[in-house]
């Protein structure tokens, strides 16, 4: 009886400790969070009267903004969801034999395609025309939540190197797996992100998984991570 008192209490300690480390983590996160987010809201409190510009006197679509902001009209996922960001129209293109392996190997799963620039979204919706195609919120806290709580994808895919801190971020938050897939770093990339020290060593450890293109690249991911 004593040594199963004794087992109790340890085991207590235990979970009581993991619970500890598992607030702390995600405080941790939410801090960083936090920080990230305070040169955006910045730039986009200065940048408003542009924005507004854009959309008022300029005709630029209300839509494309509100897609930026994290308004995406989608409707929650009734089955498996892959959300796959390819930011241009390289990225795109290349994220299309992707998207035919994930046809025929899952051909349940509903795949999103995010792209950052429009005419990377113009081309996608051309060439992909059977897929939901929508441009790729700013990473800021509010936008990347409000996109993945209305998303709710099983896995997000990341074509080359697109990684958003507060995508990481959030992702982890809500244990969504990360895939860096064509994943590439050239010598003068490795460079730049070297500089940046901490930050890219924990950015390029965000993703659950990289593959990455070639023996050179996958080198400078492990470098750098």
């Amino acid at each position: 009886m004593n040594r199963e008192s004794a087992w109790q209490r340890a085991d207590g300690r235990a979970g009581a400790v993991r619970d500890r480390g598992v607030h702390r983590s995600r405080l941790g996160l939410r801090l960083l969070g936090f920080l990230l987010d305070i040169p955006m809201a910045a730039a986009l409190i200065l940048l408003s009267p542009w924005l507004l510009h854009l959309v008022f006197l300029r005709g630029r679509s209300v839509g494309s903004l509100m897609q930026r902001l994290g308004f995406w009209a989608i409707s929650l996922p009734s089955r498996d969801r892959i959300w796959i960001h390819a930011a241009s129209v390289g990225e795109v293109r290349a994220a299309i034999p992707l998207i035919d392996c994930f046809r025929r190997d899952r051909p349940g799963a509903e795949v999103v395609l995010s792209t950052m620039t429009t005419g990377a979204r113009d081309l996608a919706e051309e060439l992909l025309p059977d897929e939901q195609v929508r441009l790729f919120p700013l990473d800021f806290s509010p936008c990347v939540h409000g996109v993945l709580s209305k998303l709710r994808p099983d896995v997000v895919v990341l074509v080359e190197l697109e990684l958003w801190p507060n995508l990481l971020l959030a992702c982890r938050a809500r244990s969504i797996p990360v895939v860096v897939v064509n994943g590439r770093i050239s010598a003068s990339g490795e460079k730049k992100l070297s500089m940046f020290g901490l930050l890219t060593r924990w950015l390029m450890q965000g993703p659950t998984q990289v593959c990455a293109r070639g023996e050179q690249d996958a080198e400078r991911f492990l470098a750098l991570g």
